[in-house]
């Protein structure tokens, strides 16, 4: 599993985004976390699992295909809840919003912004070592909303 992320994280940045999927991605998806030991083995094969769908995501959302970004994370990356609240699921529900956001769904999206920044909120309270990723999730999710705002409010969609 691990060599299929990085195997897809190094054609992405060799600018290979077919292959990065195709040879890398992918094939991390093919293990099914469910089927590791309990405990650390499975929460390691779920972390990643879930890095290698938000970097193929990430990839997708770079090389303007949203709705294939859309797709790769899917309702399944927030439903189990194992990246809920981490900095990873905050990550790709802004990815998310970003994605609906350029696909023209400014409603759902900023929806979908509002999840990211509750979710930040909560993550700033805990403390701890994943809490300093806060104030770096909420610049992104600000820039990406504010973009998102010019965007829609240039093709004439009313806001308010």
């Amino acid at each position: 599993m691990w060599m299929g992320l990085l195997i897809g994280r190094g054609f992405v940045l060799a600018g290979d985004l077919e292959r990065a999927c195709r040879l890398g991605f992918d094939l991390t998806g093919r293990y099914d976390p469910r089927k590791f030991a309990p405990g650390a083995p499975r929460q390691f094969a779920w972390q990643i699992s879930l890095w290698a769908r938000y970097h193929k995501a990430r990839a997708l959302a770079d090389a303007g295909r949203h709705r294939k970004a859309l797709s790769s994370l899917g309702a399944g990356f927030f439903a189990r809840g194992e990246s809920r609240g981490l900095p990873l699921g905050i990550q790709a529900r802004i990815l998310t919003a970003h994605c609906m956001g350029k696909r023209g769904a400014y409603f759902l999206a900023a929806d979908e912004f509002n999840r990211a920044f509750r979710e930040i909120e909560a993550l700033r309270r805990r403390g701890g070592a994943e809490a300093e990723q806060a104030e770096a999730l909420h610049r992104r999710a600000s820039h990406d909303i504010a973009e998102m705002i010019a965007t829609a409010v240039q093709a004439g969609v009313k806001l308010w």
